[in-house]
């Protein structure tokens, strides 16, 4: 039996494989609403390289909002995260405080991801968890300057 505790946090409270099906349920969420807007219809890409790219271009957006320093408005963040925005409508308040920004950019990649790892019928959670525990017995930067 492999150890897959991990500890991840601040204070080293260790955390075990069966959290990382969270994993699991966002992707189908993801996967769901993708589906419902038309993302997955016979028209969409089927070519794994082209969900590759599709997360890319994401995650190089997110490049380019972080070399401009454009990062999501913290009050606009918790504002939407706790319900708490007046008169403005949830996409108003996002579109002016979040949309475009780095946060945002790399909130993309994660749902193509996510997306993609449930069309391909990858278990994303469970590789994630294999991953970081062979990661854990590396050696320091795995003998690379970076």
């Amino acid at each position: 039996m492999i150890d897959m505790t991990f500890d991840v946090s601040a204070n080293r409270k260790p955390i075990s494989i069966d959290t990382f099906n969270a994993v699991d349920v966002i992707a189908s969420a993801i996967f769901d609403n993708a589906f419902e807007h038309g993302f997955h219809d016979e028209d969409s890409p089927k070519e794994f390289g082209t969900w590759i790219a599709l997360a890319h271009g994401e995650l190089s957006e997110a490049l380019e909002a972080h070399r401009k320093n454009k990062s999501a408005d913290k009050d606009s963040v918790e504002a939407l995260r706790t319900g708490e925005y007046m008169k403005d409508t949830f996409d108003d308040v996002f579109r002016d405080g979040i949309k475009d920004s780095c946060e945002d950019e790399l909130a993309d990649a994660f749902i193509r991801i996510l997306d993609m790892a449930k069309l391909f019928h990858i278990d994303l959670a469970t590789h994630v968890a294999l991953k970081m525990q062979y990661n854990k017995n590396r050696p320091f930067r795995h003998t690379k300057k970076y």
